[in-house]
């Protein structure tokens, strides 16, 4: 008996993806849910948005992004992050 496996997916078929339920990360084109985030996990992103914001403050040139926010790195790779920061022209920081 032979398997079949379905084909990875990519950015466009996560694009497809309904906004609203479970949040999803399109890792190496496997599909995942991402659970939401625990208190601890909370905590330390609000600690890293807050020092990010401080530095923005003293050096324009970036805004920041809170989760759910996409980042695409591969087309097989879209990631949400608790934390991006885009520096324009640039890209994200995550």
């Amino acid at each position: 008996m032979s398997v079949v496996k379905p084909r990875p997916l990519t950015k466009f078929d996560y694009w497809q993806l309904p906004e609203t339920g479970p949040r999803y990360q399109l890792i190496n084109g496997d599909l995942y849910i991402a659970p939401a985030p625990n208190r601890f996990h909370q905590d330390i992103s609000r600690t890293i948005q807050f020092e990010i914001l401080k530095y923005l403050e003293r050096e324009p040139g970036g805004i920041i992004y809170d989760a759910p926010f996409d980042v695409v790195l591969t087309d097989m790779n879209v990631f949400q992050p608790p934390t991006a920061r885009h520096n324009r022209g640039q890209g994200a920081t995550v």
